[in-house]
């Protein structure tokens, strides 16, 4: 058995785990806060047959796309009169990260 441990985000989490158990997975959501822009994210703990390993990750890629933002920085130290435009910075975001984790033992009571 395995234990997949998947950072998603927010949008997404809902429809991951409807997929996940009309597929009779079970899986449990946690909220959490992370990442360098400190991002609410959702993480999603599931426990999975080894022989169903793929068919998880191929729904976790499906559900779950890349993503691009556009971030403005802030602006540099400034002497009074200088005008600073800035850009916006294209940002590419994993729509997942997936850990699998190897489950020594399970014991529902």
């Amino acid at each position: 058995m395995k234990l997949t441990l998947s950072i998603v985000n927010n949008e997404d989490a809902r429809l991951l785990l409807d997929a996940l158990s009309k597929k009779g997975h079970h899986a449990m959501l946690l909220n959490a806060i992370g990442g360098v822009l400190q991002e609410n994210k959702a993480i999603i703990l599931a426990g999975v047959a080894e022989n169903a390993l793929n068919e998880v990750l191929a729904l976790i890629k499906d559900i779950c796309p890349t993503r691009v933002q556009y971030t403005n920085f802030r602006p540099p130290v400034m002497e009074p009169g200088e005008i600073f435009a800035p850009e916006p910075a294209k940002k590419e975001e994993a729509g997942a990260v997936v850990y699998v984790l190897d489950v020594a033992q399970f014991h529902q009571f």
